[in-house]
């Protein structure tokens, strides 16, 4: 990486990735970006993915739900690192709109 804004865009870009298709918790964001990050010779920690996801809940990107087996079905709450791991997260119609080719990024299951 070129510097710490390349390093944090492209994290940015993972995080969104992880979320592009489903909704998704992070038993499933973190794994996958951490695999993703780590082929292109960058650690992550679990606080530093928390964080990019807090960034791109702020910016618009994508919000946190609580998920329920009852109507209403999904539920937007407002990010919160202590409850982050009761947490969904999905991305918003801007947030999709950003999502590069996972394909471009090199990125596969």
């Amino acid at each position: 990486m070129d510097s710490a804004d390349d390093r944090a865009a492209l994290v940015k870009d993972l995080v969104l990735v992880s979320m592009a298709d489903d909704y998704e918790n992070l038993e499933i964001i973190i794994p996958h970006v951490t695999k993703w990050a780590n082929t292109r010779g960058l650690e992550l920690s679990r606080d530093q993915v928390i964080e990019t996801l807090r960034a791109v809940v702020c910016e618009g990107y994508a919000q946190c739900y609580l998920l329920s087996p009852w109507p209403p079905h999904a539920t937007v709450v407002a990010f919160d690192p202590e409850k982050v791991d009761a947490f969904y997260f999905y991305l918003t119609p801007r947030g999709k709109q950003i999502v590069k080719n996972t394909e471009m990024l090199g990125v596969n299951e």
